[in-house]
């Protein structure tokens, strides 16, 4: 089952053993702005009063119902036939999706369309992303050629 993205050089598809991911349906040449997005979670420098696990909880507790449905939705690395709390899979998607957006390493965020992306492995240097903190987006631009059907890093 494919989830498309309109107008878009990729689609988000199920990949057998690695979850959802971004895959390319058209060829994508070099610095293409691929997309920006708003975090679903967002950890900012003056949250940091109270321990990480805490803080990822009560930010995941006040979100919207649809952006909560969304974030828990990027879990995929369950046991099967478990039951797991949300606390639970908030903690993991947390451990697995979040940026670092700064350099000090207190402004940290969980992305949707972003955590689709191979963005910590190993061929995950087919993409670039930028913080922009005013805007609180995230953009993603491709730094090299990405030919169709392969899984993005891009």
């Amino acid at each position: 089952m494919a989830f498309p993205v309109p107008s878009s050089p990729f689609t988000i598809a199920p990949l057998p053993g690695k979850g959802v991911s971004v895959i390319a349906t058209t060829p994508i040449p070099a610095n293409t702005l691929l997309f920006t997005e708003p975090p679903l979670l967002l950890l900012t420098n003056e949250s940091h009063a109270s321990p990480r696990e805490t803080r990822v909880l009560n930010t995941f507790l006040h979100r919207p119902w649809a952006q909560k449905q969304t974030l828990l939705s990027l879990c995929s690395n369950l046991t099967p036939g478990v039951e797991h709390s949300d606390e639970t899979v908030v903690l993991g998607v947390w451990k697995a999706n979040n940026f670092c957006l700064d350099d000090a390493g207190t402004v940290n965020g969980v992305f949707e369309l972003a955590s689709r992306l191979n963005h910590a492995c190993v061929g995950g240097e087919n993409c670039r992303w930028e913080w922009d903190a005013a805007r609180r987006v995230l953009a993603f631009w491709t730094v090299t050629d990405v030919l169709v059907s392969t899984p993005c890093g891009l």
